[in-house]
């Protein structure tokens, strides 16, 4: 419930988030990409360097540490809608 009232303050209902390997529509379908951890355990998600803003979209640095020093790194595409709500964001993992 917590996660839901969190992402409905800053998303819109039909919210799509897409990457190598998700392709999530609305709030509930985001809210059940969490079963990735059950799938990489250990792994943590940080933003790198500054995000960039250009009217209504932005680009931001991310990389995601696991066990034993695996990484991966990449960016993600956001869109945002009038009212500032997260509409669309595509997730570009880099090399």
């Amino acid at each position: 419930a917590t996660r839901r009232e969190a992402l409905a303050r800053c998303c819109a209902d039909d919210i799509e988030f897409r990457d190598d390997w998700t392709v999530a529509v609305g709030i509930d379908a985001l809210i059940s990409t969490r079963d990735v951890f059950q799938f990489m355990p250990g792994w943590k998600l940080e933003s790198t360097g500054e995000v960039r803003i250009c009217r209504g979209e932005a680009l931001v640095g991310w990389r995601s540490v696991g066990l034993e020093g695996a990484m991966l790194e990449g960016f993600n595409h956001v869109s945002a809608a009038r009212d500032g709500t997260l509409r669309r964001i595509t997730g570009f993992q880099a090399g």
